[in-house]
């Protein structure tokens, strides 16, 4: 069973179109917060049924309640925010409810770079984006899509340098969707059913040791969620050869999967 949820997720990753926001497990700023605007209210009422042209509203009249979403302390300007997840994640698109107010300048965001981490903290890439100034009108997301869809995210740090206007910034809610694919969870990751897969990192030649000696399903896939290697090994246990010579340097992931568990394994190809 488990091995077809995960064929289909697989499957999904690749062709499907519609995208899923992810509520994050923590938002965190490191410009303070404005009252009782804190950051993690950029996550509230963020769940999986949540659609980027659900309307959040922002503006005039609201008061600077929990409902507004985030605002930095005052002269703030610029600063990071940054989204944890539960485990790691793909990530094609942001979405943004931009802060606005009419009483003075706008001060929504403007100029970002992100930054996009894996499970042990490693950059996985970062991609410069300029949002849209917000209108009092504005109360959907802007759908801000990626170069690419990354796989393998655990951490998104959304680095402000400009604002529209303003000395402090101003958002209503923030999030980010892709396919929905999952890559196993850190504690599937850390298993010590998980036998050892060496020499990591690699030129492109590897061995694992499957975990049992049933029907096991090996998929490695690089950062953008191409799957690179896949291979069904049944009834085969010890050491097992995977060549991955021809694919460039760069970090890959690699699942084991068979009908009791997923087993997942950060893999660097040098």
């Amino acid at each position: 069973m488990i091995k077809q949820i995960l064929t289909g997720v697989f499957m999904m990753t690749l062709v499907a179109n519609s995208q899923t926001i992810v509520p994050a497990h923590t938002i965190e700023s490191s410009v303070g917060n404005y009252g009782s605007a804190y950051p993690s209210n950029l996550g509230l009422d963020i769940d999986e049924s949540t659609s980027s042209s659900d309307e959040f509203d922002y503006g005039p009249g609201i008061g600077l309640g929990i409902d507004i979403g985030f605002i930095s302390n005052l002269g703030e300007s610029s600063g990071i925010i940054t989204h944890t997840f539960a485990s790691p994640i793909s990530i094609s698109q942001v979405w943004i409810w931009n802060g606005y107010f009419s009483f003075e300048l706008n001060h929504c965001v403007k100029d970002v770079t992100l930054t996009f981490k894996d499970a042990a903290g490693d950059v996985i890439a970062t991609e410069d984006l300029v949002f849209s100034e917000s209108t009092s009108e504005d109360k959907t997301a802007e759908v801000v899509s990626l170069s690419t869809e990354y796989i393998g995210v655990k951490e998104v740090d959304f680095d402000i340098t400009t604002l529209y206007g303003g000395n402090d910034i101003s958002i209503r809610r923030l999030g980010y969707a892709g396919n929905g694919f999952i890559v196993g969870n850190e504690e599937l990751s850390n298993s010590e059913d998980f036998i050892e897969i060496f020499p990591n990192p690699t030129k492109g030649q590897l061995i694992v040791e499957l975990p049992n000696n049933g029907s096991n399903t090996v998929v490695i896939y690089n950062s953008i969620g191409e799957i690179v290697f896949t291979s069904n090994i049944d009834g085969k246990t010890g050491k097992y050869a995977i060549d991955i010579e021809d694919q460039p340097a760069g970090i890959y992931h690699m699942n084991i999967i068979n009908d009791e568990s997923i087993l997942s394994k950060k893999i660097i190809k040098q």
